[in-house]
């Protein structure tokens, strides 16, 4: 029975390594993929802070939570923590940081260029897809735009950084969002948004 226990303890081990196997020095906040949540902050945060409409019609097996102005934030306004369904120890699978600009897209669309470059320099081995004014589905009006770039790892991880400009009808601000995910984590947006 012993050895039994000490294998799924390896097994569990070697899986929280497979989903930092790219990012386990970049942190948001300090935190990475791969960390438990709970490390950070309580679970009652956590659940109070989930985001129900989002990806509506999903399997549901990944949900995330935005954690707003926290005091301890540095570098972002917000982050967002995505995790696994039934998940009570809250590994992240992906995790963004959120900066707003107001009503300031061109500095926004410079910052999410600037940060981009510097993660094509440290992850030089990467697919690149770059978006242009691509048109924010959220927006009917067609009005809101998002510049950004996504860059997939080898190991299938990914990083995006993007600056979504809104419209004056949406009355949101304009952001920069710095998202990391898992290989698992990416592959279900991508199948989410196919």
């Amino acid at each position: 029975m012993r050895k039994v226990i000490i294998f799924i303890l390896i097994i569990l081990n070697f899986q929280s390594l497979s989903i930092a196997d790219d990012f386990s020095k970049f942190k948001i906040e300090g935190i990475s993929l791969g960390d438990s949540a709970l490390k950070f902050f309580p679970a009652d945060t956590l659940q109070k802070n989930i985001r129900k409409d989002q990806y509506q019609g999903s399997d549901g097996k990944f949900y995330d939570t935005q954690i707003y102005d926290d005091q301890n934030f540095v570098k972002y306004n917000e982050i967002s923590l995505g995790f696994k369904k039934g998940d009570k120890r809250y590994i992240i699978h992906s995790i963004a940081g959120i900066i707003y600009f107001g009503r300031d897209s061109e500095n926004c669309n410079a910052v999410s260029k600037t940060i981009a470059k510097k993660f094509e320099s440290l992850y030089p081995d990467h697919s690149k897809d770059t978006f242009v004014n691509e048109k924010h589905h959220q927006d009917p009006s067609g009005k809101s735009l998002v510049n950004g770039t996504l860059l997939i790892l080898r190991s299938g991880s990914s990083i995006e950084v993007s600056c979504y400009a809104w419209s004056d009808q949406m009355k949101r601000e304009d952001y920069v969002i710095v998202s990391i995910n898992s290989k698992e984590y990416e592959e279900w947006l991508v199948n989410y948004f196919n």
